[in-house]
């Protein structure tokens, strides 16, 4: 941890002109700068102090200086706060002093990343931090809280200790002879194991009600043109986001709205009016709009009269009449809404009905959150669930003993390099997210597998701005369940791709764990080399040489979609509706592409166990023509040696 002994600074309040702003800093160094630029020289901890900032006889601005001593600080190391005045003339001035006098920008999330480093808060109270910071709803806002207070550190505690408790408890059984031990051991630990399923149990229910909470809801508005939908929006809204006419087909593209509605996020979505088009821009409008609605969570279908016969094939619906301050009399049907987006009538009610409609759990607030959460919880629950009465015990210790471990990767910090940068790209919104938001990348690779990283590499060393695109960044470079790399066909293709510059070689060296040369007696050839990974110094290993290209972004995210324009690419979309632009695509997406997982003769859709596979894209692709197929992998059945009966005679 060697890399964060260095002094840093950063700027902690947003970019952009203000009264105040707030620049950090955080080392060893600190305070001994901040006596270098302050007139005043004295400084007590934890006390405020008003100076003038001074470098090189030059008066730079008058602040309020703050020195916090290790180990009483955020970061646990030495700290300083200077609250100075929000001019850009004046931010820049200071970090240019802080940087001729030896102090280093910080990285985003630097900061939190150190405060997790020096103890000074857990793996889960950095991310509900990174959530605080993030929510946009006093629900999301609710959840980054339980978090930070250390709800789920308490739950995944008790879980740990209770599968310490049955590990012990099975390997006495083991070490020891019946006589030595409680009456009914084996029973209890039996026992014990259901209540640990149980309680995970609960709380992976709970957990699909924050799935919710964190997308939030997408609702299409949609129906005949001139039917009141973009008033409605508006209303909601309370700005004019769409534009409103009688002129009909004044809408022909999307436009969204975002509301909090009960402390839950909604998206509403102000569609092209549906009807026989005469343009080519109503047409794409219209195609548009029936997407909208087959991904939306609930459709308000606009009625000019009562075609309510017209919208059967949607789902989930409400119908709303508009324009209630104008017509002569209310309709008073059950599935029926009368509003007027002029004087607010049956808005609220309309907005009461929608909650209604799509929250229908009452749980309480959900501890388990983050998609990696209940990735763990979920991997924990396979575990104790495969454990059968009839297995011996020294198979049930193993199996204990793999819960527990995958248990303990929610707030351990062995291998953490690999996810923290998943936590930190949250915390600085404006220096980071911004930037990503608005760039145009020369090539996006969609995939982290071992292709996307060559891809992604490769284009990032001719100089090129590249986006890598993965499901989870924690992930890059995950390899099979068997880690191997090479063989007889595929160690030809490794050293070609390292003769290319490529990253797989390099990361199986540092990753290796034994090497072989196949078909070492025969010719030349036929030799192929192979070599047995550890899979987490692997994955180490090929996310920190992917981190070395300064032109080359990582993002987290489900690629859905791709804009077409002129039979070029324009954008790839990922599932929260932003758009990253691009001139080209690249996808590495394996067997992730309509991914499908089979166990016996059960099948579901998944990448890996426990990964989402990408159905979105793989429809978009067959949309464009493309014919989808499926790769081929995995282990041939096993049989269950006992179930075969011995050969007669």
């Amino acid at each position: 941890m060697s890399k964060y002994n260095d002094t840093i600074y950063a700027l902690s309040t947003p970019t952009g002109r203000s009264a105040i702003a707030v620049i950090r800093l955080t080392g060893s160094a600190s305070l001994k700068t901040l006596k270098k630029i302050s007139v005043v020289k004295n400084f007590y901890p934890n006390k405020n102090k008003l100076t003038y900032l001074k470098f090189q006889k030059e008066i730079i601005d008058q602040v309020v200086a703050c020195y916090f001593k290790s180990p009483k600080s955020f970061t646990g190391q030495e700290m300083v706060e200077i609250y100075c005045h929000g001019g850009t003339a004046i931010i820049t001035k200071i970090s240019k002093t802080l940087e001729v006098l030896g102090l280093r920008l910080a990285e985003p999330g630097e900061f939190t990343r150190r405060s997790l480093v020096n103890d000074k808060i857990d793996l889960v109270q950095t991310e509900g931090l990174s959530d605080l910071i993030n929510a946009e709803t006093e629900k999301q806002r609710g959840l980054a809280i339980s978090n930070l207070k250390g709800e789920l550190s308490s739950f995944v505690k008790k879980i740990n200790k209770n599968l310490k408790l049955l590990l012990a408890n099975t390997e006495a059984l083991i070490d020891f002879s019946d006589e030595d031990l409680p009456k009914n051991l084996i029973n209890k630990t039996t026992e014990q194991n259901k209540n640990i399923i149980k309680e995970i149990n609960k709380e992976l229910v709970k957990s699909e009600l924050s799935k919710n909470i964190r997308r939030g809801f997408v609702v299409s508005v949609v129906g005949k043109p001139n039917t009141g939908k973009s008033s409605f929006i508006n209303y909601i809204s309370k700005e004019e986001v769409s534009i409103v006419t009688n002129i009909p087909g004044t809408t022909t593209d999307a436009v969204s709205s975002i509301i909090d509605i009960g402390g839950y996020k909604f998206t509403f979505v102000d569609t092209a009016g549906l009807r026989k088009h005469k343009t080519k821009i109503e047409e794409y409008g219209i195609k548009k709009t029936k997407k909208i609605i087959s991904s939306s969570d609930l459709s308000l279908i606009f009625l000019e009269n009562n075609e309510t016969a017209k919208y059967k094939k949607i789902p989930k619906k409400i119908f709303v009449r508009s324009k209630q301050d104008i017509r002569r009399k209310k309709i008073n049907k059950k599935d029926l809404v009368c509003i007027s987006s002029v004087s607010g009538e049956g808005v609220n009610n309309l907005l009461k009905k929608i909650k209604q409609k799509l929250i229908k759990n009452k749980y309480n607030e959900p501890i388990l959150s983050r998609e990696r959460h209940i990735s763990i919880m979920k991997r924990v629950l396979w575990e104790l669930k495969s454990i059968k009465s009839s297995d011996k015990l020294d198979v049930r210790a193993f199996k204990y003993r793999e819960a527990l471990k995958i248990s303990l990767e929610i707030n351990q910090k062995f291998d953490i390099e690999n996810i923290l940068d998943i936590i930190f790209k949250d915390f600085c919104i404006g220096k980071w997210f911004h930037v990503k938001k608005h760039k145009k990348y020369s090539v996006i690779v969609i995939g982290g597998g071992h292709a996307g990283v060559e891809a992604a590499c490769a284009a990032a060393r001719i100089g090129v701005s590249v986006a890598l695109v993965t499901h989870k960044i924690e992930k890059i470079g995950e390899m099979s369940c068997n880690p191997a790399i090479g063989g007889l066909g595929k160690g030809h293709l490794v050293r070609e791709i390292d003769a290319l510059d490529g990253v797989m070689g390099r990361a199986i060296d540092a990753g290796g764990i034994q090497f072989r040369m196949l078909n070492q007696s025969r010719g030349a050839a036929v030799r192929g080399p192979r070599a047995q990974a550890d899979r987490g110094l692997y994955k180490k290993a090929i996310y920190d040489i992917v981190k070395t290209y300064k032109n080359l972004d990582i993002i987290e995210g489900s690629v859905e979609d791709i804009l077409i324009k002129n039979k070029k690419i324009t954008h790839v979309v990922l599932s929260n509706n932003i758009k990253l632009g691009c001139f080209s695509a690249v996808l590495t997406t394996g067997t992730f592409l309509r991914g499908l997982i089979r166990l016996g003769k059960k099948s579901s859709p998944a990448g890996r166990v426990g990964d989402e596979p990408s159905v979105a894209l793989a429809k978009k692709l067959e949309s464009l023509k493309f014919s989808i197929g499926r790769l081929k992998t995995g282990t041939p059945p096993r049989i269950l040696k006992k179930s075969k009966s011995s050969p007669s005679g």
